[in-house]
Formats: structure tokens, C-alpha cells, sequence
């Protein structure tokens, strides 16, 4: 297989990171995103870049809030712009939201929404017109096996993850016929690595 460009979100630590980290060892290029890579991500942006001297792999940190859509298209654009395509997406993206829903007002329901759900739209709407145009794909939703067993306390987050893997199937009908493949992986309990919201 080729060299691939990939992109892929919550790159900061766990899943993410550990993804970013092996797809580069196997000689794919890959852009670790997380925000805050000059502040509050810098230790893990740091982390990144010295991994990628030490074991000598092509590993880039690319600076993406999701909650934002300016920086996905810039995220995206610094992904055409050194290659000319991106290959993969990986939505990895996860923050958690810990805590009886009832404690959670509305407005604070919203957020794990926002980050883990909306967040994976917006990076879909920069990625999708550059993956149709070179007929690439696969779009890879790290789902959660929350949304398959419901844990007391992790009601919201939950809903979000449940809510996010319709993503991928939804998406399929839509985007197959490009050469693009939605596919979800569900992992098992992470147990370092993954923030969460506590109330």
C-alpha cells in the first residue's frame, strides 16, 4: 500500500494519539490534530513532535478546534496544501460527559453535542468536497461501546456517541458511489487519555 495522508482528530492523548502514532509508523503521512496546540494542548503538540524525531516518521500537528468551522477548512487546507489530497479521516474526537443527566442544565447538555457530534459534521463539510474530487476515502468514526451498553451516569454521553455512529451508515448511501467509505470501530473502556466532564 501507498503512503496515505491521513487526518486525525483528538490526537492530544488515548485513542487518538495512539492512532496517530501508529499510522505514522507504518509510513502513512498523518496530520495529529488537536486545538490549543500553542496553550493548552503544547506539552501533548510537543509530545507529538518528538515522537515523530525519535522514531523518525512523517507525524504533523495540525492545530482544530471542532467546535469551530474555520479551523477544520484551515486544518483541511493544510492538508491539501502539502499534499494535494487527504486520503483518510479518522473522527476520533471524545469528550466526556460524566454525571446524573438530570444535573445537566441545557445549556451544559449542549456542549458534549457540539464537541463530539457537531464537531465530526463540521470536519465532514471541509474533508467530503476534497475526498469526492479524488474519489478517496475511508472516513473513520471511532464510535464507543457506550452506545451499545448504557452505563448509570454516562447518560449524555452516551446519547452523544449513539447519536455520532449514525454518521457513518447515514453517510455511506451518500458518499460510497465517490470511491468514499464511512466505517465505525468500536473500541473498548479507555482508561487514561480520555477528559471528561464531571458534575
Amino acid at each position: 500500500m501507498s503512503a496515505l495522508n491521513v487526518l486525525v482528530t483528538g490526537a492530544s492523548t488515548g485513542i487518538g494519539r495512539l492512532s496517530a502514532q501508529t499510522l505514522a509508523g507504518a509510513g502513512h503521512t498523518v496530520h495529529a490534530s488537536m486545538p490549543d496546540t500553542t496553550d493548552h494542548n503544547a506539552e501533548n503538540a510537543a509530545a507529538a513532535r518528538r515522537h515523530a524525531q525519535d522514531n523518525e516518521v512523517d507525524l504533523r500537528i495540525a492545530d482544530l478546534d471542532v467546535t469551530r468551522q474555520g479551523p477544520a477548512d484551515s486544518a483541511m487546507n493544510t492538508v491539501i496544501t502539502a499534499h494535494g489530497r487527504v486520503d483518510v479521516v479518522v473522527h476520533n474526537v471524545g469528550h466526556g460527559a460524566l454525571g446524573p443527566a438530570e444535573a445537566f442544565t441545557p445549556g451544559r447538555l449542549v456542549g458534549p453535542f457540539d464537541r463530539n457530534l457537531i464537531g465530526a459534521h463540521r470536519v465532514n463539510r471541509a474533508a467530503l468536497p476534497r475526498m469526492r474530487h479524488s474519489r478517496s476515502g475511508p472516513l473513520v468514526c471511532v464510535g464507543s461501546t457506550t452506545s451499545r451498553v448504557v452505563h448509570p451516569v454516562l447518560g449524555p454521553y452516551c446519547a452523544v456517541k449513539t447519536a455520532f455512529e449514525t454518521l457513518a451508515p447515514a453517510a455511506r448511501f451518500e458518499v460510497a458511489r465517490y470511491g468514499i467509505e464511512p466505517v465505525t470501530v468500536m473500541p473498548g473502556p479507555v482508561t487514561e487519555g480520555a477528559g471528561a466532564l464531571r458534575l
